[in-house]
């Protein structure tokens, strides 16, 4: 990977602070303090069980050279991209990555068996072509565009798996990844509970369309 932290910020807009950033290249892109390494931007999600924000002086101390944030960070030296939410800078990082690398790349959604055809559409293509595929079932709002940014020029392809819970979540993921082929497996009845019917489950698969 090679983006400019300007480059990235123009794409994200927010505040962007520190006298180094007009100079920072980022390599690595992650929000695990654990995967920091030298050249990395780490992203602080803030999740249910953790903030992401606990971990920056951490991530700072093992390399990282830039750090994407929802507040200001005291007595942090390295650049700070703050952001309203960290994780739709995520997901914007990885479409602006995705717009770099020109391969074909299937998508793939459905009730059930996504991960399956995901493996096997994987396992055929690889067989001709440097495959990427999205590692176990990383398919959501923060697992797919981890997948995304682990893309690189080497690879010739790629398969991608897309969940949703709802309406919206597939097109927002679609934007991420911009597929040249999508895949609906089938239409059941997972989620119904929240979509009510087929038809709503429907619509909301169809998103990958756009």
């Amino acid at each position: 990977m090679k983006l400019s932290l300007l480059e990235i910020h123009s794409f994200l807009s927010g505040q962007l602070i520190g006298s180094e950033a007009s100079s920072i290249v980022i390599h690595h892109v992650t929000i695990n303090s654990k995967e920091v390494k030298k050249g990395s931007l780490f992203i602080a999600i803030k999740g249910d069980r953790f903030d992401g924000h606990n971990f920056v002086k951490e991530a700072a101390s093992k390399g990282a050279v830039a750090v994407v944030v929802e507040r200001p960070m005291k007595k942090l030296s390295l650049p700070q991209l703050i952001v309203s939410s960290t994780l739709e800078a995520l997901g914007k990082i990885a479409a602006l990555w995705r717009s770099k690398i020109d391969i074909p790349l299937a998508a793939i959604t459905g009730s059930v068996g996504k991960t399956t055809t995901k493996e096997l559409v994987a396992h055929l293509l690889n067989a001709k072509f440097k495959t990427h595929k999205a590692y176990k079932n990383f398919n959501n709002e923060i697992g797919l565009p981890l997948e995304m940014l682990r893309l690189d020029n080497e690879h010739e392809c790629a398969v991608m798996e897309l969940a949703m819970r709802g309406l919206n979540q597939i097109n927002y993921l679609s934007k991420i990844v911009k597929p040249s082929i999508a895949v609906i497996t089938n239409i059941g009845v997972s989620h119904i509970e929240l979509l009510k019917s087929r038809a709503n489950i429907a619509q909301a698969k169809a998103e990958i369309f756009e």
